[in-house]
């Protein structure tokens, strides 16, 4: 198992506990998107045929 997501428990303000999860190795082992992700105003414009 090389990308296992470790639980954290943190205390907050209050004294309850949040339980968060480290997702580091997941994220190290999942591949790289090379395509950039376009802007919301390009996106209107190519639908509005601009």
């Amino acid at each position: 198992m090389k990308w296992v997501s470790n639980l954290v428990p943190v205390t907050k303000k209050q004294g309850t506990i949040r339980v968060c999860t480290d997702f580091l190795y997941l994220n190290l082992a999942c591949p790289k998107d090379n395509y950039p992700t376009p802007f919301i105003d390009q996106i209107i414009d190519e639908c509005a045929g601009n």
